[in-house]
């Protein structure tokens, strides 16, 4: 009988409202977006490759895990 509980049918009911809400607005979303033009970057790659230097050893994936 504790104040903070929350009835299965209201909760259900929240879930409901959620995908009712969240669901119609996704899928319109998504079709408002595949209809839209593609995104031309206003600016040209080089053709020519350029080397990638090496990174610094706190820049791998380890090291960052760590220091996070």
């Amino acid at each position: 009988k504790s104040s903070g509980a929350v009835p299965a049918t209201t909760l259900l009911a929240i879930i409901g409202l959620w995908f009712l809400i969240s669901v119609p607005l996704c899928c319109i979303g998504s079709l408002f977006g595949f209809k839209k033009p593609r995104i031309e970057h206003p600016v040209r790659t080089n053709q020519i490759p350029r080397q990638i230097p090496d990174q610094v050893f706190y820049l791998r994936p380890i090291p960052s895990m760590l220091m996070g």
